[in-house]
């Protein structure tokens, strides 16, 4: 399926667009994990987010993409053309919040004897939202 990430639209395995709207007395609790297992045929990265909020204004979007367009094509210019405009590789989430409470973000990647790329993130949130 063709979509837009960031400025450019591309293929992609998996979009999600999701929106929430939560406030109350109540801790609202979650999460949202994304994998893409490179014993699959993915390219070994996972994305977490958790949360705990009390106030809560989110638009995300969740996206996925680990194929090969150039897989059955055998015009070389043609298949260049694929593999420029697809991401190959690549797993992200996108959120846009406003809350009061604790947000938290970890990124993992690893690429056997190559590299591994480890991004932890916690924000504590108290913002004043009007009623």
């Amino acid at each position: 399926m063709q979509r837009q990430v960031g400025n450019e639209i591309v293929p992609l395995n998996f979009y999600e667009n999701t929106g929430m709207i939560y406030s109350g007395d109540t801790p609202l609790t979650g999460g949202k994990e994304l994998s893409s297992v490179s014993f699959r045929g993915g390219i070994g990265a996972e994305v977490r987010e958790i949360f705990s909020v009390d106030k809560l204004e989110k638009n995300q979007t969740a996206f996925f993409a680990s194929t090969d367009p150039t897989t059955h094509v055998t015009d070389y210019a043609e298949a260049s053309r694929l593999q420029k405009a697809s991401p190959v590789h690549l797993v992200g989430i996108d959120t846009q919040n406003t809350y009061n409470g604790t947000w938290g973000t970890e990124s993992l990647w690893h690429r056997m004897f190559k590299k591994d790329i480890q991004a932890h993130h916690s924000l504590l949130e108290r913002l004043r939202l009007k009623n």
